[in-house]
């Protein structure tokens, strides 16, 4: 999910609702069958799961108009499922028909988001069958809550840095002369200008600003669906340097919550043995050492990078995992995919796909905070 929303469109709340700081929320996570309802707000920024609607066709709205006379939704949320290459199937073109049809009945602002492998994460997590579409429908609407909360820190910061750049950097005027009064700001956004936006459309660089604390968000969000697709011991890799802070920091981030499954092990791997310009770059002189402090034989490996870009650096880290042993299956998931391929390598999954001249590299960065960033510099 990217940092820069989008251009308004036709169905974005009227004014009276952008002026106001508590919306709340109705999400769905929608099946033919079985459709899964949740709640939620901006003043908690918590969803929780309500009920499951068990009904076909248009005998579903019936239930649903109850529950939106009942809750008094603002704006809806509509989980739309994907492949894991971000490519569409008859299911997402369902779930789209559906947001339509809840847009054109209650005449209410309706927000898709990506709900891959909601439910399984559901089901993962340790509730009953019975309860996973509604604990579903609150996993997507929890995602899109921490994806907001992300982007509404780093503008928080950035106003921050504007305010204490008025005149060339000198202290703004204000009240004791300290500041100047926080510049007027469009707050708070529509509901739904990080939800439109597919992560997996390729943007030119030109015209965007890539939030990688969003996008973290956004991969964790793919990666435990990952996760949950596999039985038996599993692992995440990081690639030096930036795939290696990732994986850090998901491997704390996806901790078992209860009686939930084991978490991950976590390693990390380098490329440097087996690039294929070994020869003219040699060792790096750093800290870019294999660490797998676990049994790589029969085990799932999630290989976690910042950027994929021709694929040579996946190459060589793969053949630096089997020096170690023989995974049961290697798995790949990445921040941001730039193309430009030059070896048969795709992710599973991708957070955000863009593009950029082949002459600039994109890479991740790491303050004292742990925050990450992007830089982009010139070859």
């Amino acid at each position: 999910m990217t940092s820069a929303p989008p251009a308004p469109q036709d169905d974005s709340p009227p004014a009276a609702l952008l002026r106001r700081r508590d919306y709340s929320f109705l999400a769905f996570d929608y099946g033919l069958k079985r459709t899964g309802v949740a709640s939620g707000n901006t003043v908690t920024s918590s969803a929780s799961p309500l009920t499951t609607v068990k009904a076909e066709g248009a005998a579903r709205f019936g239930p649903i108009e109850k529950l939106i006379r009942e809750w008094q939704p603002d704006v809806l949320v509509v989980g739309v499922p994907f492949h894991p290459d971000g490519a569409e199937h008859d299911n997402t073109r369902a779930a789209r028909r559906f947001a339509r049809q809840l847009e054109g009945r209650f005449k209410l602002p309706v927000i898709e988001v990506d709900e891959s492998y909601s439910t399984t994460a559901a089901l993962a997590s340790g509730v009953r069958h019975a309860d996973a579409d509604a604990a579903a429908a609150a996993i997507l609407l929890q995602q899109f809550f921490d994806a907001q909360s992300a982007l509404d820190a780093r503008e928080a910061l950035q106003d921050e840095a504007d305010n204490n750049e008025v005149d060339g950097g000198a202290p703004a005027p204000g009240r004791g002369g300290a500041r100047a009064a926080p510049r007027p700001r469009p707050r708070p956004r529509p509901p739904g200008a990080a939800g439109r936006r597919r992560p997996t459309r390729e943007h030119p660089m030109s015209t965007l600003q890539l939030d990688a604390e969003a996008l973290y968000t956004e991969l964790r969000s793919g990666v435990r669906g990952l996760l949950a697709r596999r039985t038996g011991p599993q692992a995440l890799v990081g690639i030096w340097s930036g795939g290696a802070w990732l994986a850090e920091r998901l491997a704390a981030d996806l901790r078992p919550v209860g009686d939930g499954p084991a978490a991950p092990q976590q390693g990390v791997i380098s490329s440097t043995l087996h690039r294929d310009d070994f020869s003219s770059r040699g060792f790096s002189g750093g800290t870019d050492r294999t660490k797998l402090p676990f049994a790589v034989d029969g085990c799932h490996i999630l290989l976690i990078d910042d950027v994929l870009f021709t694929g040579r650096t996946i190459r060589a880290v793969v053949n630096e995992l089997y020096d170690f042993g023989r995974p049961a299956s290697v798995t790949l998931a990445v921040l941001v995919d730039r193309g430009g391929r030059e070896l048969p390598i795709e992710a599973a999954y991708a957070a955000a796909r863009v593009v950029l001249p082949p002459a600039q590299r994109l890479s991740l960065t790491r303050d004292d905070t742990g925050a990450f960033s992007f830089e982009i510099r010139e070859d």
